[in-house]
């Protein structure tokens, strides 16, 4: 799969792949001029009560990427895309995902990096990992000089938020932020293993230690806990987030049981086999609904997948630095 990113003042956008027509609630590819600060950021309006679809623009960029024919907005080689993967995720987690944005000379690092002042722990809570990561934006901010797009995947999300809501300095640091099954709303898996019997909880949280883990990542995103955080601190309307919402039906995949699961507690509802689809999403903020695609496919190559998660990537920074750029 190849990819370019066009020359300084060359069109910003340029997707060739045959795709569905925008839906009337999705904006055009013009953006107005770019702040002109290093790191000022355009006010965006009051999230409105719903996400808003704009599954078809994606879907064009996205097969665009796929092609080989995608080109990235003109100033994509102007910040710093950190990578930032969910909880206990494995060590493959969102390593495509930043490898597509290395081969086209863009400066995409990992958040867990250990050469970070403060990286991630994928086996901590959400608050510690908020702490961390809001640290390391402010680094890499300083270092660079450039703002930070953070592409974030799972409890990776929440993360975020919390990050920017307990220190809204980052906010000015942040050009925007790509998410990528986001656990905004929690999974109603979490709320499983609050509900385990005492006995047999004492033994699941006795092994977690053992492991490092620590079981209050589980806590954070039960969702009634993710609920109560999201009612008491809205996610900023002034930093555009771009979700890519995904969904599991048919085909192979190990999450599958879970698909099953979810589908009791949440009757009628889609998920990936982790969190529900529309827990995935943010009221006011752009929403790509990605289908046949479980919690994995975005940001690791699953056998027998569909999806690539590169072509994602490219397609959703693509997007973002668009909208970003209104």
């Amino acid at each position: 799969m190849t990819s370019a990113i066009t020359r300084r003042g060359a069109a910003p956008l340029a997707a060739t792949a045959a795709g569905p027509a925008p839906r009337p609630t999705e904006a055009t590819n013009t953006p107005p001029a770019p702040p002109s600060s290093r790191f000022e950021t355009t006010k965006r309006a009051p999230a409105a009560a719903n996400p808003r679809d704009v599954s078809s623009t994606f879907e064009a960029l996205y097969q665009s990427a796929k092609a080989g024919t995608l080109t990235l907005p003109a100033d994509a080689d102007q910040y710093v895309y950190l990578m930032v993967p969910g909880f206990v995720a494995p060590k493959s987690a969102l390593k495509p995902n930043q490898e597509a944005l290395l081969a086209l000379g863009l400066d995409a690092r990992m958040s867990t990096d250990p050469e970070l002042e403060h990286p991630v722990n994928v086996k901590a809570s959400v608050g510690e990992n908020a702490e961390a990561l809001a640290a390391s934006i402010a680094q890499l901010a300083r270092e660079t000089g450039k703002q930070v797009i953070p592409i974030v995947h799972s409890s990776g999300a929440p993360e975020l938020h919390q990050a920017l809501i307990d220190h809204p300095e980052l906010r000015a640091q942040v050009h925007c932020a790509i998410a990528l099954d986001g656990t905004y709303g929690g999974t109603p898996l979490a709320e499983r293993y609050e509900n385990l019997k005492p006995v047999v909880k004492h033994a699941v949280d006795a092994l977690a230690a053992k492991a490092g883990i620590d079981p209050q990542g589980i806590t954070d995103v039960v969702e009634g806990n993710r609920e109560a955080y999201l009612r008491a601190h809205p996610f900023p309307s002034d930093v555009l987030a771009f979700n890519v919402a995904a969904s599991f039906n048919h085909g192979f995949s190990f999450l599958k049981p879970l698909v099953a699961l979810l589908r009791k507690d949440s009757p009628g509802g889609a998920s990936d086999g982790m969190v529900p689809t529309a827990n995935q999403t943010l009221p006011g903020q752009p929403v790509a609904y990605l289908g046949q695609a479980d919690h994995s496919d975005l940001i690791t190559h699953r056998p027998f997948s569909k999806q690539s998660p590169e072509a994602i990537t490219l397609a959703a920074v693509s997007f973002a630095l668009t909208e970003a750029a209104r």
